[in-house]
């Protein structure tokens, strides 16, 4: 990456990177009698943040338009609901930038309302910005084959995420992969192991 460049072409090669992990839907939640699969914050962090590094990108948050409301709840509980605008300021090494925008919203019982409406637009101006896929795409956006394939490693890895998460964790204990193969491929073999252990109950 050059010292100079861009914050456009540093976030062009940041999407590159993003593009060939993906971030698959492998958090639980549940919402009264219906549970369902999402993208946390945390597995955005983990698989983005070094990517950024090695673009060059600089992320600045500033939230704004703050409401909260507060509602009593039975037994003198009470609920607080908060709803924000976060402006995160993508930056390169160069000054140059751009700016994105996205809403978040919370509920929350105790202190942590305003931190997880913030968490949530940056987690929704992350998957926006960089149009997160839900997993790894053999991108040749590049014009080459980056060679993966028939990879015994790659090999290995997959036939362990066949038997789920507890295997693929077994795997990489053992293994201990190069951060550069587990930063490529991790995404796509957790989903992997998520499907075969949704299709082991």
């Amino acid at each position: 990456m050059s010292e100079k460049q861009g914050i456009h072409a540093a976030l062009i090669g940041a999407m590159r990177d993003i593009c060939k992990l993906g971030i698959s839907k492998t958090s639980k939640a549940s919402a009264g009698n219906t549970s369902y699969n999402y993208r946390g914050i945390d597995a955005a962090m983990n698989e983005m943040s070094p990517i950024m590094v090695n673009n060059g990108i600089t992320i600045t948050p500033r939230y704004s338009d703050l409401t909260l409301t507060k509602y009593d709840r039975e037994g003198g509980k009470f609920s607080h609901a908060v709803t924000l605008k976060g402006s995160f300021t993508f930056a390169a090494a160069d000054g140059s930038f751009v700016v994105a925008e996205a809403y978040g919203e919370s509920i929350d019982t105790g202190d942590k309302a305003t931190i997880k409406a913030q968490t949530v637009a940056f987690r929704t101006v992350l998957f926006q910005q960089f149009i997160v896929p839900l997993m790894a795409m053999d991108s040749e956006l590049d014009g080459a084959d980056d060679g993966d394939e028939g990879d015994p490693m790659l090999t290995a890895f997959r036939e362990a995420a066949m038997g789920g998460d507890a295997s693929l964790r077994k795997k990489y204990e053992a293994t201990k992969p190069p951060g550069a193969f587990w930063m490529r491929h991790s995404a796509s073999l957790k989903a992997a192991a998520a499907v075969a252990d949704q299709a082991q109950k």
